[in-house]
């Protein structure tokens, strides 16, 4: 899923800047704030927010937890790489905002209108709003542990919940804002109508939460909802129509529809060009989404040149450090991988580290995603000390950014798992591989597709260790669930299938193994073709298990 970029020719002819410049203090303008959120400047050196506000609005704690929550997402928003440590004072009159040592406030001070005009503080780390005046210690000493980053009863304001669901979204608190989208759809339902385009709104941030979810078939009944309401509303060529398709071939492609996928992405890009031109940041993006489906089909060498003129026009649009460049350099990385190429992936994948390094800081969450892709191009290679090292890097990061319960840290404590596998310590990959399941089955519940993907790895973690029993039994479990959430012809429940047939074959039941084999064999051919990688590996482990079972004839005992 990917919203507008931001950053086009035309989109920054609409940018105003906000100028309080005090270059003594550090002020700096970093970004545009939206007007009603009334930031007056920033101090970047201290972290530090000047915002008008009124004193009714500081002491209502509903109003502030509405107010704080749409500053955080404009702040992730401006990429401000303050983390959640910035904090905040409020003040009445904007002409008074500032520091009580600034000299332009030296006589504000001394008259106490200064003091007068100074009435909150918010502390974005602790969580913690202070109302003042301090004179009042009453007050301040029982307003002093309001936190304020979960109150239940917002406003309803639809868009203020809105953009509640998309901090907690980003967040990884997936049910949480769920619930808020829902709401702030159902709001917009009855005040709008139910074809307003506020509603295709919320209902394609409603399909973002369940598609993260694992719910397929409700984000994708969701996200075309909105694409038809907004072709209604806009006509077909408009560019909302084309994120709308972009957004259902993204869910698409995770149910492995690769053709219907394919088609939409390609509708969205079309439209994009369309609107944009050539060489837009959205066509990039576009572009970069035809290159995955196209890797996922199988069609590489289709892929990378997709990636590759992502690139091109991301380069061309905002210079060879940005994050965006940054992103299509892993995404060629990726295909290149896929390709064989493992020295050239990593020299992309090396680039992508190095740009997001430099455009965020080591402690981002896309600098764990670049750390985890170069371990994966490392284990591949061989070089599993070198791939364990950045796969715990990537961890920690995750680890510190999000917390220990996050999609992310379930992710990264698997791509160890599957390290540790192919070093031979079975024993600690088992404890990262359960560790994940324990997450996302903390997460997502027990029927998630991405529990049944951490069954399926313990299940292999297992019968590497010879305890075929216990493997099989993850394993048809993972099947089970991918077969429910997915159908049965999906890569997903093909790939379990494949090791429920080398699990019986190690048994020796040669005719069970035969038969899940083909059975893995003839989804994969039906979906990809009999020249994907994939598809012949299977044909490969089936021809192993007729060869087994011929040998079985010849020689009974």
């Amino acid at each position: 899923m990917y919203r507008r970029c931001p950053c086009s020719k035309r989109a920054l002819l609409s940018i105003l800047l906000l100028e309080f410049l005090v270059p003594a203090l550090g002020f700096a303008a970093e970004c545009s704030f939206p007007e009603d959120l009334h930031v007056i400047k920033s101090d970047s050196i201290h972290k530090r927010f000047f915002i008008e506000a009124k004193e009714d609005q500081v002491a209502s704690a509903k109003q502030m937890a509405s107010y704080l929550q749409r500053l955080d997402l404009a702040i992730e928003r401006c990429e401000y790489k303050w983390n959640k440590e910035w904090s905040a004072s409020f003040f009445s009159d904007p002409r008074l905002a500032g520091y009580k040592t600034e000299s332009v406030l030296s006589q504000a001070v001394q008259s106490g209108e200064w003091g007068k005009a100074y009435i909150g503080e918010y502390d974005r780390e602790t969580e913690i709003l202070i109302i003042l005046p301090l004179d009042a210690a009453e007050q301040r000493t029982r307003r002093i542990s309001m936190a304020i980053a979960e109150v239940p009863d917002l406003p309803d304001d639809s868009k203020d919940v809105n953009n509640i669901a998309q901090v907690l979204r980003d967040k990884g608190d997936l049910n949480s804002a769920l619930r808020y989208a829902q709401r702030a759809l159902k709001a917009d339902e009855k005040f709008y109508g139910a074809e307003h385009p506020d509603v295709a709104n919320d209902a394609n941030l409603v399909g973002t939460i369940l598609q993260a979810m694992g719910d397929l078939d409700h984000a994708l009944a969701y996200t075309r909802r909105a694409f038809e309401i907004e072709k209604k509303a806009y006509g077909p060529d408009h560019p909302n129509v084309g994120r709308d398709a972009s957004n259902i071939s993204s869910i698409l492609l995770d149910k492995r529809d690769l053709d219907g996928a394919l088609s939409f992405a390609q509708q969205a890009l079309k439209i994009q060009q369309k609107a944009f031109g050539l060489n837009d940041c959205t066509v990039a993006i576009d572009a970069n989404n035809i290159g995955t489906i196209l890797r996922a089909k199988g069609a590489l060498d289709g892929a990378l040149s997709f990636a590759e003129w992502a690139l091109k026009i991301d380069e061309k649009v905002y210079g060879a450090d940005h994050p965006n460049v940054g992103r299509d350099a892993n995404n060629i990385a990726v295909v290149l991988k896929d390709k064989g190429d493992l020295d050239g992936a990593l020299s992309y994948a090396q680039r992508a580290l190095s740009i997001q390094e430099k455009a965020y800081g080591s402690d981002h969450p896309t600098v764990a995603i670049d750390s985890n892709n170069i371990a994966t191009i490392l284990q591949e290679k061989g070089d599993l000390e070198g791939a364990l090292s950045y796969a715990q890097r990537a961890l920690r990061l995750n680890e510190k950014i999000h917390g220990p319960d996050h999609p992310s840290v379930a992710i990264d404590t698997n791509n160890i798992a599957l390290i540790l596998r192919d070093k031979g310590d079975l024993e600690s990959a088992l404890v990262y591989a359960e560790r994940a399941l324990k997450i996302q089955e903390k997460l997502f519940g027990p029927e998630a597709a991405s529990v049944a993907t951490d069954l399926g790895n313990i299940g292999v973690i297992l019968m590497d260790a010879g305890d075929f029993d216990a493997a099989l039994t993850h394993i048809q479990q993972a099947l089970q669930i991918h077969e429910k959430v997915y159908g049965p012809q999906h890569p997903s429940v093909a790939r379990d299938a494949g090791n429920i047939a080398q699990i019986l074959r190690s048994k020796g039941d040669l005719d069970g193994a035969a038969s899940y084999a083909q059975r893995a064999l003839k989804i994969l051919s039906d979906r990809y073709g009999p020249d994907n990688p994939t598809t012949k590996r299977a044909a490969d482990n089936l021809r192993q298990i007729d060869e087994a079972q011929r040998d079985k004839g010849a020689n009974p005992n």
